[in-house]
């Protein structure tokens, strides 16, 4: 084993607690709708380790420890601005859902794109097949997602008409 593996994996802070559980347990029994700053996060990953957190590593740091905190303790964090990460209300939860996948939507749109638009004659017949099969695919994808949300629109407004015929008063 190499130097450079050695100290990879080896466990710097003091209470050997890795960087993802120190953010966890800073915010894990936050109330939901306080904002914790980027200061914040660095401070308490400082805490028994001679390493200083900069902005890119307390963000990728969040980004790693998203799921263990949504999965363990049923909270999200998201993200403001040049200010940190709000620990988000249960109520928000559907709202940054659908804003991560109108995200993904557009990813994959954008992906798609790429794949219809290429210039097959700079390809040889391997990566062309292979490219092929690939655009078939994540048309595929795209078009039953899109099919997906449709109806699940119409299954919503069905829903809601449904609510609002039941909550207005009889005439």
């Amino acid at each position: 084993m190499s130097a450079h593996s050695e100290t990879r994996f080896a466990i710097t802070r003091d209470d050997g607690r890795s960087n993802a559980q120190v953010v966890v347990d800073l915010v894990k029994d936050g109330a939901p709708g306080r904002i914790y700053t980027i200061e914040e996060f660095q401070a308490a990953l400082a805490v028994g380790t001679d390493r200083t957190f900069d902005l890119r590593a307390v963000q990728q740091i969040v980004r790693n420890m998203t799921n263990a905190l949504e999965k363990t303790y049923k909270r999200t964090l998201h993200a403001v601005p040049t200010v940190g990460y709000r620990l988000a209300c249960a109520k928000e939860h559907m709202g940054l859902a659908v804003l991560r996948q109108d995200k993904a939507n557009r990813q994959l749109r954008k992906g798609l794109h790429i794949l219809e638009n290429v210039r097959y004659d700079e390809m040889d017949e391997n990566t062309r097949s292979a490219h092929e099969g690939h655009l078939i695919l994540t048309s595929a994808i795209y078009r039953n997602q899109i099919a997906l949300e449709s109806r699940m629109r119409r299954v919503e407004e069905t829903i809601q008409g449904i609510r609002t015929s039941v909550a207005a008063p009889a005439v």
